[in-house]
């Protein structure tokens, strides 16, 4: 005869449905462990609209255990005194122990790379998550040998000039400056086709280039060091600034091409200027 348990026989027989629970994981382990047990789920998926029936099936049922409590249940109470005085074992303390996790060594297929990546694409983290994520990474460190690790396989040379050149693709700041932004409208006024930020031989990314060969920049008085307004105490900044112009000229003179470099003063006091000089030289060419 099969005995139907029922979640009102738990609450009258706490210690008779505790034995039971205990005496099934037991078994099923051992089970497990001996290969006898196969479960009839193994190496099955169900189907995303069967998902979805099962999704819409559960809403709206109420957990067994919703509103019980050490006081008004003797199994909540039994529960209660068997798991007094043991730890779940968090992250840090699974570290410790040795714990090894069940993805090591494990790489994603790439059908799983593409379906992660699809699912997340839309969605943005709330601000309470964002906030929760950086207040438990607060104080955190990185531990010696995960850093002298990232020392050794991040700061080689190959490395370097393969994010320099990444680098170069990249615009910084997003949008063009307003030195540059009146450049560029006096080019198009006067109908002369260029090119903004056109990285050139892996060298320097041009603030405008005009066909064949010229190469236009847009220099900030402070950070390029305009040396009619700072010639003295000149900041870190700006003293790495001036040797990078230097050799980034160096080098696309000798590869050819000519450069052109503007003021932020000489910009905004006359624009139309500027651009009659880069016709001039372009006339030349």
């Amino acid at each position: 005869m099969i005995k139907i348990v029922t979640k009102e026989w738990m609450i009258n027989h706490p210690i008779k449905a505790k034995k039971m629970i205990e005496n099934m994981v037991k078994s099923r382990k051992k089970s497990y462990r001996e290969g006898k047990f196969i479960h009839h789920f193994k190496g099955k998926h169900f189907s995303e609209n069967h998902r979805k029936k099962l999704s819409e099936s559960h809403k709206g049922q109420i957990p067994w255990n919703k509103g019980l409590t050490k006081e008004n249940s003797k199994l909540m109470q039994c529960i209660s005194e068997k798991l007094k005085g043991r730890k779940r074992p968090t992250p840090k303390s699974a570290w410790k122990k040795g714990h090894i996790p069940w993805n090591k060594g494990k790489m994603l297929s790439e059908e799983i790379k593409n379906k992660l990546r699809l699912s997340h694409i839309g969605k943005k983290p709330s601000r309470e998550s964002n906030l929760k994520r950086s207040l438990s990474l607060k104080g955190r460190k990185r531990p010696k040998e995960i850093v002298e690790k990232i020392k050794r396989t991040r700061n080689t040379p190959e490395i370097k000039e393969r994010l320099r050149r990444h680098r170069l693709k990249q615009i910084f700041p997003t949008k063009d400056t307003e030195i540059e932004v009146m450049f560029q409208n006096e080019l198009r006024r006067r109908d002369i086709e260029f090119i903004s930020h056109l990285p050139i031989e892996n060298v320097c990314q041009t603030d405008m280039f005009i066909e064949p060969n010229m190469c236009v920049f847009c220099d900030g008085d402070w950070w390029h060091a305009n040396p009619v307004k700072y010639s003295e105490n000149l900041h870190e900044i700006q003293k790495n600034n001036i040797e990078k112009d230097k050799r980034q000229n160096n080098l696309l003179e000798i590869m050819g091409y000519k450069v052109l470099r503007f003021w932020e003063d000489e910009i905004r006091k006359n624009v139309v200027k500027c651009v009659d000089d880069v016709e001039k030289i372009r006339e030349e060419i």
